[in-house]
């Protein structure tokens, strides 16, 4: 008994010297992977083929990331992608976006807050090549009103990431189409604008909008569900169309899609 405490005591003091001299304390445990309540995939692929699979699990919901070499025959074990966070919004079309950019950085939007007494807004969570984990930051300003959890991101050939998302901040009542870019791999967010303002005072608040870019960058294409009057006096939820020839900076008038059966609401 006595040697078995001795052996026992001398492993203790040589992990404390381990700890002491490598000048780190271990690195704290990930995140058990649940898949209770996983929702809301989302894919991408990288230009050598690789898989890239995104998704909300978990109590409270987490985003997480799985990749495949063998064309989706086996996948890897999950990856935390929403670090530094309490919670993601999913379900119901909200939920992480993914995209991967020329250079292979790894981009994953979503709708989180930072703690349990926070409000939702969108995030902005990247990995590099050589990064080992993921980071993550709010993508919004502060003047931001984006709790509704709807959006949208995609990435241009040139690696430009792009952002659409209901706000209403400047809406009378729902909510309007904003957007905002990056030009340094998600790191850092510019040109945040409203992107067009109703008649009614709001486009359709419970239908995310739709993006995407030309491989140049110059043209981005954003669809949404407007809320308009009709000849009857009734909401016409439509979907219409409105592009960006230079990148973002500036939208046209957007255009309703067709004139086939309308839905009234």
């Amino acid at each position: 008994m006595q040697q078995a405490r001795s052996i026992v005591i001398a492993l203790s003091l040589l992990l404390l010297c381990a700890v002491a001299t490598s000048g780190e304390p271990p690195a704290p445990a990930a995140p058990a992977a649940p898949e209770e309540g996983a929702c809301q995939p989302a894919l991408a692929a990288d230009k050598d083929g690789k898989l890239y699979l995104a998704y909300a699990a978990g109590v409270p919901r987490l985003a997480w990331l799985r990749t495949s070499t063998d064309n989706g025959t086996t996948w890897s074990e999950p990856e935390l992608a929403s670090t530094g966070v309490n919670a993601v919004m999913a379900g119901m079309t909200r939920g992480p976006r993914l995209a991967i950019t020329p250079e292979g950085v790894v981009i994953l939007t979503a709708h989180a807050k930072a703690d349990a007494k926070a409000d939702m807004h969108l995030y902005c969570f990247r990995k590099g090549p050589k990064d080992k984990a993921f980071s993550g930051k709010r993508l919004t300003t502060e003047a931001a009103k984006d709790s509704e959890g709807m959006h949208d991101m995609c990435v241009d050939g040139k690696g430009v990431v792009h952002v659409a998302w209901l706000d209403n901040r400047e809406a009378v009542k729902g909510s309007q189409p904003w957007y905002a870019r990056s030009s340094d791999d998600g790191k850092t967010f510019k040109g945040e604008m409203v992107v067009y303002k109703s008649p009614s005072g709001s486009i359709c608040p419970c239908c995310a909008p739709a993006l995407a870019a030309s491989e140049d960058g110059k043209t981005v294409v954003m669809h949404f569900r407007n809320q308009l009057k009709g000849d009857t006096g009734e909401n016409m939820h439509d979907i219409h169309t409105t592009t960006s020839t230079d990148g973002g900076k500036r939208w046209g008038a957007p255009l309703r899609l067709d004139d086939r059966q309308r839905w009234k609401g």
